[in-house]
């Protein structure tokens, strides 16, 4: 597999040594976790022999297995916290800046409230999120950011776990334009949003194709603007995505930037302790996934110029 003549052989190879000392550090983890692993089997055992002699025991055997998972899982976490931010700066971190460029990846941070707000393609409002990994890079002319994560409403209940992207064209549009999953959109979806004052004279917009509008409903501001972006091709292009990354997709075209959602529950680039780190597929699912991402902007030839 390669992106721009790069190969993601070469990749590992020159990433293999960073990989074999991480290695080693979640092997000393996982060998501490084995000893309190086996240390518990032995606690349950005895615990469910007496259990079988003397029926009280269950309750002893109840909070045993409650208190060694819970302590289980402590540990298990603690360990790839420790890893998880070596593996991002040596290994994400390198593996973006060797495919992409102009490349700006911050573990720790997200893609702004304000971006996921402009792009009007959230039915609640958004009182704070929360998220990681956020990335920017370049895609030959087209610059797109993107990151996990968590929106949650007024009431600090979270109603959006995913990905977001944000590309910024050079054009900006006259009319706001989104374009949502039908089983996520209700009948009072437009009045809500002209009530709310975040689009002027919404309507919904039918085209002409039929498998389009099966699978997504189509709100804009202006009748004419929204079927001259959304092209015959750009909607191809669309329902082609959406099926390639096999969510529930969302577009949306407001001002200058062309917004996506991507929900899934999924915490990607994330050290394991159960999983060997100098696995080659588990790298090259992080960089497949990255390309899913990123090929984003060659799926919808977002570096031709579509709107002039």
């Amino acid at each position: 597999m390669s992106s721009n003549g790069k190969s993601f052989d070469n990749f590992f190879n020159q990433i293999y040594p960073k990989l074999e000392e991480l290695e080693a550090k979640r092997l000393k983890g996982a060998k501490k976790l084995n000893v309190l692993y086996k240390i518990g089997i032995i606690g349950f055992v005895i615990l469910l022999i007496l259990t079988i002699l003397k029926a009280y025991f269950i309750y002893l055997l109840i909070i045993f297995v409650l208190f060694f998972c819970g302590l289980f899982n402590e540990r298990a976490g603690k360990i790839s916290k420790e890893l998880t931010p070596t593996f991002k700066k040596e290994v994400i971190g390198q593996l973006l800046t060797y495919f992409y460029d102009d490349v700006r990846y911050v573990p720790r941070q997200r893609v702004s409230a304000k971006l996921l707000r402009n792009s009007l393609l959230f039915e609640k409002s958004i009182r704070k999120t929360t998220g990681d990994d956020y990335t920017e890079c370049r895609i030959e002319n087209t610059y797109i950011h993107f990151s996990e994560v968590q929106a949650y409403d007024p009431s600090s209940i979270l109603f959006f776990n995913g990905i977001f992207i944000a590309i910024k064209f050079n054009k900006s549009f006259t009319a706001k334009t989104i374009v949502i999953p039908r089983s996520r959109t209700s009948f009072y979806k437009r009045i809500k949003m002209n009530l709310r004052g975040e689009m002027k004279n919404a309507s919904t917009i039918n085209l002409e194709d039929i498998i389009f509008n099966k699978e997504f409903r189509v709100i804009g501001e202006d009748q004419v603007e929204s079927r001259y972006k959304l092209t015959t091709s750009l909607m191809q292009r669309m329902l082609d995505y959406k099926r390639k990354i096999n969510k529930k997709v969302a577009f949306s075209l407001v001002n200058n930037w062309l917004y996506v959602s991507i929900p899934t529950k999924k915490n990607r680039f994330e050290a394991s302790v159960t999983k060997p780190i100098n696995n080659k597929e588990f790298i090259r699912s992080s960089f497949d996934y990255f390309q899913l991402l990123t090929g984003l902007v060659d799926d919808l030839d977002l570096n031709t110029k579509i709107w002039k």
